[in-house]
C-alpha cells in the first residue's frame, strides 16, 4: 500500500513538474489562430509570413503552439506539429508510449503537397524491398518574403519511435520544403507536380533528411534491420536519447529520443515572394506519435545591419558638426511586418547633450531608444549630428537589439551588432596647445581627418589684432608648418563649410621651447665650442666616425671633412647640425676674408666688421623671404634691432664683387 501511495504521489508531481515546464495550446479559430498566433510568431528579423493554410481544420488537435520553462529544452516557446494529438507530448515518459491519432474529421481536402513531398523521400530510402508509405500527417503552408539572401530557423523533431522501430518500415519523418526564384529543387521531384521543391530539413553536412533511420543512436532497434538505416557520423551526433530517469527531458517530455537543435538553411534572393511546406508524418501505420518543435522567432534572413547612408572618406567614423551622418534602416516594399528596431546607446558622448537626432525639417529632436517601421513602409531613417561646444573628441557606440536571438537567459542581447563613431562637437579641432623648440619647425596638426568642404585660413593674433604671419608655412594650409623662433605666439584658424551656415574659429598657442645653439669657434685647423650651456650634451661625429662628447674637445678640421655634432637639451629639445649650421653659426660669423658679425644671439644690436674698407650691402629677411632691411656699410657698423621683434631671420652681407655671406641671426629681448 505504501508503494502504490508512493508510485501515485510521485506520478501526481511529476505531471506538475512536466506541465510547469512545458505546455502545449492546440489552434483554436479565436484565442490561438493557426496564422496570427502561431505561424507569423516564427517569422524574426527579415521575414514576413502570409497567405497561411493547413490540411488541419481549426478546432484540430496535431498543431498549436508550445511553451517550455525548462532548462533542458533550448526552446522556450514556438510551433509544434504532430502525427497525433499535441496533448500528450508534454508528460513524463513512462512505460505507456505516446500513441494517439489524427482524426480523419480534422483533415481537410487540399493542402496535399506534403504527401506528394514525403513519399518520394520514403521511396528512396526504400531497401531489400521494404515499402514504407506516408499515412498521418499535419501540414502547413504559407508564403514568405526574405530580406536578405539567405533563410534559416531552428526546430527540433522527436519520436516514440525511438530506439525499437529504428531501421524499420516505421520510419516517421518531417520536412521543410521551399520553392520560388534561384532555388535548385531537389532532383527526386524532377518531371513531377512537386519539381522546384527543396528540402530544408536536412542532417547538418550531410545530404539526408531528418527521419528516424537517418538520426538515431547508430545501432538498429528491436524491430529493424541496419541495411534499412543510412548511418552517418553527423546523424548520430544530432541524436539525443530520452529513455530513462538520467535524461534531461524524461520528466517533460514523451517521446524516446530527440535531435539536438538543428538549423534548416536555404540560400534565397531578397524581396522575392517563396513557397514553403512544413509537414510530419508517420510511416508505415497511425501509431506511435512523432512531433516537430519550430521556435519562435528564429525564422530569420541575413543579420540585422545599419549603415552610414552617406559615408565620406574624409569623415570615415567622424561624427561632427556641420555634417550630420544618417544610419539607414531598410527593408522589402511588400513587407507587412511592424518592425520596431531597439537600440542602446554607449559612450562618452552624451545623448541630447553632446549630440541630437537631426529631422528632416533641420530642427534638433531627442535621439529616440526605438525606431518603428509599420506595415508597408520600406525605410526609415536616424540623423544625427554633434552639437555644443567642447573640445575634446567623444566616443559612440550605437548597439541593436540581437534579432535572430533577442534574449539570452531571459535578459535583452544587444551583443550582435554595433555602429561606432568619433564624436567632434567642433567641426575643426586643432592642437589647442603645442610647443615648439627654438630655431624648429614643426606642423600644427589636427586630431581628426580632415573635413570635406572646407575652407581653411590660419592668422595670427598680435596685441589683439589678426594678421598674416610670417611664421607659418601657409595660410590657407590646414595644417601648416611654424618655423619656431625665441617668442610665443597664438594662431587663430577660421573654417568656413561650403554650402552650410557654419563657421567656426579655434585657437592653439604655441610655446617656444628654449633651446641655445651652440657657438663655434674656429682657431687654425680646430673646431670647438665656444659657448656651452648648462645641462646640454654634446656629442661630435667626424666623417661618419663618432668623436667624443667631451665639450671642451678640439676638432681638427680640413675642408672636405664632414662634420656633425648632435645637441640635446634638458627639455627634451634637440638638433644635429652638419657642416652649413656649425660654420654659419660661430660667436663671430666669419667669412674667409674677415668678415664677422657678432653678438649672435643679439639684443638691441648686431655688429658687422667687414675686413678692408669698401661699399657691402647688409640685408636682412624673415623666412617667409620677405626683406625687412636693406643698406650698405663700411668697414664697421653698429645696426640697431629695435624694430625687429623677438626671433629667428636670415642675414645676407654682399661686397662689390659679389661674394656674399648667409647666416641665421637669433634678436632676444
Amino acid at each position: 500500500m505504501q508503494k502504490i501511495l508512493l508510485s501515485v504521489l510521485l506520478s501526481v508531481f511529476f505531471c506538475h513538474q512536466a506541465f510547469a515546464q512545458m505546455s502545449v495550446h492546440p489552434v483554436d479559430s479565436v484565442q490561438n489562430p493557426l496564422a496570427d498566433s502561431l505561424v507569423r510568431t516564427l517569422a524574426g528579423y527579415g521575414v514576413s509570413i502570409f497567405n497561411v493554410k493547413s490540411n488541419i481544420r481549426a478546432g484540430g488537435k496535431s498543431i498549436g503552439s508550445f511553451r517550455n520553462s525548462g532548462a533542458a529544452f533550448p526552446f522556450t516557446k514556438g510551433l509544434v506539429m504532430s502525427t497525433g494529438i499535441i496533448d500528450s507530448i508534454p508528460r513524463p515518459n513512462r512505460l505507456s508510449p505516446a500513441s494517439t491519432k489524427i482524426s480523419f474529421a480534422d483533415s481537410l481536402a487540399g493542402c496535399s503537397e506534403g504527401r506528394w513531398l514525403l513519399q518520394p523521400i520514403l521511396n528512396r530510402q526504400n531497401n531489400n524491398g521494404l515499402m514504407q508509405k506516408a499515412t498521418e500527417m499535419s501540414t502547413i503552408r504559407f508564403d514568405l518574403v526574405p530580406a536578405s539572401d539567405s533563410l534559416k530557423f531552428r526546430y527540433i523533431f522527436a519520436s516514440e519511435e525511438y530506439p525499437e522501430f529504428v531501421c524499420s518500415q516505421f520510419n516517421d519523418l518531417f520536412g521543410f520544403f521551399i520553392k520560388g526564384p534561384g532555388i535548385q529543387g531537389d532532383s527526386i521531384y524532377l518531371g513531377t507536380s512537386m519539381e522546384g521543391f527543396q528540402n530544408m530539413a536536412q542532417i547538418p553536412d550531410s545530404k539526408l533528411p531528418v527521419t528516424i533511420n537517418t538520426v538515431n543512436s547508430g545501432l538498429s532497434g528491436t524491430n529493424g534491420i541496419n541495411p534499412n538505416c543510412q548511418f552517418s557520423p553527423q546523424g548520430i551526433s544530432a541524436y539525443k536519447a530520452n529513455e530513462n530517469l538520467s535524461s534531461g527531458l524524461f520528466q517533460q517530455l514523451a517521446f524516446d529520443g530527440l535531435t539536438k537543435s538543428l538549423t534548416a538553411k536555404a540560400k534565397v534572393q531578397p524581396c522575392e515572394v517563396y513557397s514553403l511546406v512544413l509537414v510530419i508524418s508517420d510511416v508505415g501505420d497511425r501509431i506511435y506519435d512523432s512531433g516537430v518543435f519550430l521556435e519562435n522567432g528564429s525564422m530569420v534572413s541575413g543579420k540585422f545591419e545599419a549603415k552610414l547612408s552617406n559615408p565620406d572618406p574624409q569623415l570615415g567614423d567622424t561624427l561632427t558638426g556641420c555634417y550630420p551622418r544618417t544610419l539607414k534602416f531598410q527593408r522589402c516594399p511588400n513587407n507587412m511586418d511592424r518592425w520596431v528596431i531597439h537600440l542602446v546607446k554607449e559612450g562618452t558622448a552624451l545623448p541630447n547633450v553632446d549630440y541630437k537626432r537631426k529631422m528632416p525639417s533641420g530642427a534638433w529632436a531627442p535621439v529616440p531608444d526605438s525606431l518603428v517601421l509599420q506595415p508597408g513602409q520600406a525605410e526609415d531613417s536616424l540623423i544625427l549630428e554633434a552639437i555644443g561646444d567642447g573640445f575634446e573628441n567623444k566616443t559612440l557606440r550605437i548597439r541593436y537589439l540581437d534579432v535572430t536571438q533577442p534574449f539570452v537567459n531571459g535578459q535583452a542581447n544587444y551583443a550582435d551588432q554595433n555602429t561606432q563613431l568619433i564624436l567632434r562637437p567642433k567641426s575643426s579641432k586643432p592642437e589647442d596647445s603645442s610647443s615648439i623648440c627654438w630655431n624648429q619647425t614643426n606642423q600644427i596638426s589636427f586630431s581628426g581627418p580632415l573635413l570635406p568642404n572646407a575652407i581653411y585660413l590660419w592668422k595670427e593674433l598680435r596685441q589683439g589684432q589678426l594678421e598674416n604671419s610670417a611664421q607659418l608655412s601657409c595660410a590657407a594650409c590646414p595644417n601648416p608648418h611654424v618655423q619656431m623662433d625665441t617668442t610665443d605666439r597664438v594662431f587663430i584658424l577660421k573654417t568656413t563649410h561650403q554650402n552650410t551656415s557654419c563657421l567656426q574659429f579655434d585657437t592653439v598657442r604655441v610655446t617656444a621651447r628654449k633651446f641655445l645653439l651652440p657657438v663655434f669657434l674656429t682657431e687654425g685647423i680646430n673646431l670647438s665650442l665656444l659657448k656651452r650651456e648648462v645641462g646640454y650634451s654634446y656629442r661630435w661625429t667626424l666623417n661618419g666616425i663618432p668623436f667624443g662628447t667631451d665639450s671642451t674637445l678640439q676638432i681638427p678640421w680640413h675642408a672636405n671633412d664632414q662634420v656633425s655634432l648632435r645637441v640635446e637639451s634638458p627639455n627634451g629639445c634637440e638638433a644635429t647640425l652638419e657642416n652649413e649650421e656649425i660654420f654659419t653659426g660661430k660667436a663671430e660669423i666669419e667669412s674667409e676674408n674677415g668678415l664677422s658679425i657678432y653678438p649672435n644671439p643679439a639684443k638691441d644690436k648686431v655688429t658687422i666688421r667687414l675686413p678692408k674698407s669698401g661699399i657691402h650691402v647688409f640685408e636682412v629677411f624673415d623666412f617667409s623671404g620677405k626683406i625687412l632691411l636693406s643698406q650698405t656699410i663700411e668697414k664697421m657698423e653698429h645696426i640697431s634691432l629695435d624694430a625687429f621683434e623677438p626671433g629667428l631671420y636670415v642675414v645676407k652681407i654682399k661686397d662689390s664683387s659679389g661674394k656674399s655671406v648667409i647666416s641665421r641671426l637669433s634678436v632676444e629681448r
